[in-house]
């Protein structure tokens, strides 16, 4: 009986942890949204279009680096995005995995909190994405596939020709949440 009031008490702990860690990480992400929003310019520097090989422009918040901003709409998620990305990073904001926006093969990971990419579970195919760089680009992408693949398989994350591709760990941590995007061309004239 002794043992059984121990573990609960510690499976307490864990997930009053869990809860405390995600409303902190959200608290974090979002004062570097505002702090991103405001340094991102209303005009925007097509560079990337004749040079796509360019890094993508980088923002320092509280001596981290950002590339900018993914947006879910119909999930009401804004998040900063770090340049590199650490386990240490993941605490705040999600991070830029590999690739970039321009060369079209972008991949980012966020931790599973509700407030980051805990969300990806529920997002189906046909669900709007942007990422917008520091340099005020928006580049559309709508979702055409949802995957569940093994933790231990970045061959596979890194596979395919996706313009966009976010994940997340399962809350076991056994499995990666996949969401492969595809990019939305601007329509004739209009400028991102």
């Amino acid at each position: 009986m002794t043992l059984g009031l121990l573990l609960t008490a510690a499976a307490l702990f864990i997930t009053v942890y869990n809860i405390y860690d995600g409303v902190r990480a959200e608290r974090a992400a979002g004062a570097v949204m505002d702090m991103l929003a405001k340094s991102v310019p209303e005009e925007r520097l097509k560079i990337y279009e004749r040079f796509p090989w360019i890094d993508m422009p980088e923002k320092e918040i509280d001596g981290n680096m950002y590339l900018g901003y993914v947006e879910l709409p119909e999930r009401g998620i804004s998040l900063p995005v770090m340049s590199r990305w650490s386990y240490k990073g993941l605490k705040t904001a999600p991070c830029r995995y590999k690739g970039t926006v321009y060369n079209g093969n972008m991949i980012i990971c966020g931790h599973n909190y509700n407030s980051h990419f805990g969300q990806l579970k529920d997002v189906k195919t046909g669900e709007n994405v942007r990422f917008t760089d520091m340099w005020g680009n928006e580049f559309d992408y709508t979702v055409r596939s949802i995957e569940t693949i093994p933790a231990n398989k970045a061959d596979i994350m890194e596979a395919g020709n996706w313009d966009l591709t976010l994940f997340t760990c399962t809350i076991s941590g056994r499995q990666r949440i996949t969401v492969r995007c595809e990019a939305v061309p601007p329509a004739r004239g209009q400028q991102r």
